[in-house]
């Protein structure tokens, strides 16, 4: 067949025409096979980061400054928290000279008494010669007494547990007694149960023997029995907070020292008080690339924690209607906040303390090393309370 070109001027502008779309129609088919790859791409790494988006999304808006300075200084750190019955709020912490060991590492306590709008210029209460004082917190017992906790960090990285107590709203302060064993650390205060007992979270910090510790008295933090924590298949134990959610049943959060990809919170449960325990399983939350601990408490009959849902960046407090614990609303969190309106990361933070101000504030303490400073801060949040929660 032979095929000819009409070089006419009205049929070659008819067959420059009908080449053009071919040409067009070619590149829309190109395109359209590009566009489909490139989101099945960018779906695959969407299905990747799903859950980091879960814990995130609800966040991205939520940037909200310190409510308050609690203390500035030179490396302060690891804050708790606590409210006595009267309503003062009690806020301890670690100042020294870095993150890591520093001789001058001592404990000190803010107070303030007008529900954290302001606070009492910070004292210190701990301070052994050349040993790092770090790692406490505090809770205040129903009859009025302080419980703090802390450990002794030496140079050559030697752990000691002890608690100290105060029956005058933090004047004075009791001998520090041993909490446990050699090489134990502290992070979260003792729990006071519904049994009298104080249970309190301790851990040891071995590369080859790290575990969680529940060191348990029943009289007043005078002797501790000590229960080892198991660890599982991929977990270590490491830094921890316990609360109980029903009468002698405990449920715990802890950091994992065995590194992952990312960051996952670990579930422990006893039913006796504390006196065993059960085999830790993985939650969905995590912080992140980062560890960090979490704060797990009751609020409304149901459990509330408050963790860094990306290390450095963001905070969030979330609930869970699991009976297992395991499955947190991570995508509805209750409140929280960044600490960059633009998402960026501060160079250290995230350990989180709260108490409820009220049935619907909660103030958080937290620390935060910036370039430009470095503090102990508290920012107050406005959570639903128990009857938007529909809780009667």
């Amino acid at each position: 067949m032979k095929y000819e070109i009409d070089l006419t001027p009205g049929r070659l502008a008819r067959q420059t025409a009908d080449c053009i779309q071919w040409v067009v129609l070619a590149l829309i088919l190109i395109a359209i096979e590009h566009s489909t790859v490139t989101g099945m791409k960018v779906a695959a790494a969407g299905d990747l980061n799903t859950e980091v988006e879960q814990q995130r999304g609800a966040q991205t808006s939520l940037y909200q400054e310190p409510s308050v300075i609690i203390y500035s200084g030179e490396y302060p750190g690891w804050p708790w928290v606590t409210k006595d019955s009267e309503g003062v709020l009690y806020c301890v912490f670690r100042e020294g000279e870095r993150h890591g060991f520093s001789s001058r590492g001592r404990i000190m306590l803010s107070v303030s008494r007008d529900s954290g709008k302001t606070w009492a210029s910070a004292k210190t209460i701990i301070d052994k010669p050349g040993i790092d004082d770090r790692n406490t917190a505090i809770t205040a017992l129903k009859d009025g007494t302080l419980f703090l906790s802390f450990n002794e960090y030496t140079k050559d990285q030697k752990s000691q547990a002890y608690s100290v107590i105060s029956q005058d709203r933090g004047v004075t302060w009791s001998t520090p007694t041993p909490m446990g064993p050699e090489e134990t650390r502290t992070r979260a205060a003792a729990v006071e149960l519904s049994d009298g007992s104080l249970l309190a979270p301790l851990y040891c910090p071995s590369t080859n023997d790290g575990r969680c510790i529940a060191a348990r008295s029943i009289d007043r933090g005078k002797h501790w029995n000590i229960a080892d924590l198991p660890n599982a298949d991929s977990f270590v134990g490491d830094e921890w907070d316990v609360t109980e959610v029903a009468p002698g049943r405990l449920v715990g959060l802890s950091r994992n020292r065995f590194r992952e990809k990312k960051s996952y919170l670990w579930a422990i449960e006893s039913s006796d008080f504390g006196k065993s325990w059960g085999i830790p399983r993985r939650t969905n939350l995590h912080t992140g690339t980062t560890p960090a601990p979490a704060k797990i408490t009751v609020f409304c009959g149901k459990p509330l924690v408050i963790y860094p849902n990306q290390r450095f960046v963001s905070v969030s407090a979330v609930t869970t209607s699991d009976p297992e614990y395991l499955k947190w609303d991570i995508n509805a969190p209750s409140g929280g906040y960044r600490y960059y309106s633009n998402g960026a990361a501060i160079h250290d933070g995230s350990y989180v303390s709260p108490v409820f101000l009220s049935a619907n504030q909660l103030l958080i303490v937290d620390y935060e090393i910036r370039d430009d400073s470095k503090a102990i801060t508290a920012r107050i949040l406005t959570i639903p309370d128990c009857k938007e929660r529909g809780v009667k």
